[in-house]
């Protein structure tokens, strides 16, 4: 009899397989997987926060500049706001993939 939880894992045995030493590398990773979304929806993490999105434009890449740039000149918002966006989404996903990775390191 194999129980699915709403993470996937299997009820029975899951803990005695953790402890068997059968957790590898690639749990750590499907672990991480999971985790960066959780803690993207956190305030910690969250790309809309402008203090975040200040923060990933002071770090932008020089063609990232000049994107920025060229959308202000040209007046075009709406793609300079996805850009700012979604830059703003990697630079913060960054922060949550390693806060998940110490996670990992740490066993939590």
């Amino acid at each position: 009899m194999n129980l699915v939880t709403t993470k996937g894992r299997s009820e029975m045995g899951y803990d005695n397989w953790l402890q068997s030493g059968a957790y590898d590398g690639e749990d750590e990773q499907i672990y991480i997987e999971e985790r960066v979304p959780e803690l993207m929806a956190t305030k910690d993490y969250d790309p809309s926060d402008v203090s975040h999105m200040a923060e990933a434009i002071s770090e932008a890449s020089k063609d990232d500049q000049d994107i920025i740039r060229d959308y202000i000149e040209q007046k075009d918002w709406a793609k300079l706001g996805q850009k700012l966006f979604y830059m703003t989404y990697d630079y913060m996903e960054k922060f949550a993939e390693s806060e998940a990775q110490r996670e990992v390191e740490q066993g939590l």
